[in-house]
């Protein structure tokens, strides 16, 4: 609360730390996934073919694209 009061309507230092914590365990994953990507193209490269697997990471992608919304959301928010 006091934090609050003396930000001045911005987000707190516990705010920002907990945004920044959010964004880094989101880029973790983000970098995981890549690898996965690498993979796919491969697989695709080799036999034209989607694998599997595809639709769980794009399902992933967009969960994490909604994370990343929401942490800046509210940082932006007062």
């Amino acid at each position: 609360m006091v934090e609050a009061t003396l930000s001045g309507g911005s987000e707190t230092p516990t705010q920002r730390r907990e945004a920044m914590a959010e964004l880094f365990a989101i880029r973790r994953v983000l970098s995981n996934n890549a690898i996965n990507v690498n993979q796919m193209a491969k697989a695709v490269n080799i036999d034209g073919v989607l694998p599997a697997e595809a639709s769980g990471f794009l399902a992933e992608a967009r969960t994490l694209v909604g994370r990343i919304d929401e942490t800046l959301e509210g940082l932006a928010t007062p």
